[in-house]
């Protein structure tokens, strides 16, 4: 069933987002995952929200491809507490330069090109700002037990990119997340994910 759900929002993620480039930074002091419980939770007050509850799904799925067993929250030995954000980030800055063109004449109700006509160029550039958003992804791993102690794992995914519709990005976060989990602790690592990857159990 939460693969179907998957499955289906990268389908309408089809043409639209074909790769995310993800900066990712992995801090652990956990052994490596041996079925033990683990619970999703957020991290702040929109726990109960139906978008948290659909990136929910997601990490449960990925905790259980590493070795986890995803329970609800009150029955598990872990708890993943959850974060994620969207904001506006400093405009994508492209420069442009006009391109050189003939000077027609209008002779006789027609367009005319004369044979000793040269190119004219314009040489000031042409600047164009593009709106850019910068999407995060935080989760911690602490004993259930002891939430407010020492964190097990901290994960952080950040994106940026022309989209603000975090639930486009979200999956390809999430699989940022998890790729080689539970990573080499304390280096930020760039990863490019594609369609295919997300679709991945």
């Amino acid at each position: 069933m939460k693969r179907t759900g998957l499955l289906a929002l990268v389908a309408l993620l089809s043409g639209c987002t074909s790769s995310v480039e993800c900066d990712v930074l992995r801090l652990h002091a956990l052994p490596p995952p041996s079925g033990e419980t683990i619970a999703v939770v957020a991290d702040r007050a929109d726990g109960a929200s139906l978008e948290f509850a659909s990136y929910r799904q997601m990490i449960e799925m990925k905790l259980q491809s590493v070795g986890y067993k995803p329970v609800p929250a009150g029955n598990a030995l872990l708890q993943a507490r959850t974060s994620y954000s969207v904001e506006r980030a400093p405009d994508r800055i492209s420069t442009y330069y006009p391109v050189c063109s003939h000077h027609y004449y209008f002779v006789r109700g027609r367009w005319v090109l004369p044979s000793w006509n040269r190119y004219d160029c314009w040489n000031w550039p042409v600047e164009e700002r593009t709106p850019q958003y910068s999407r995060e992804l935080r989760i911690d791993i602490v004993r259930s037990a002891d939430p407010a102690g020492a964190h097990l794992f901290e994960g952080r995914v950040k994106s940026l990119g022309l989209s603000d519709r975090l639930s486009e990005v979200m999956p390809y976060l999430v699989t940022a997340m998890f790729t080689s989990f539970p990573g080499e602790s304390g280096s930020w690592k760039t990863v490019t994910i594609s369609e295919d990857q997300v679709a991945a159990p």
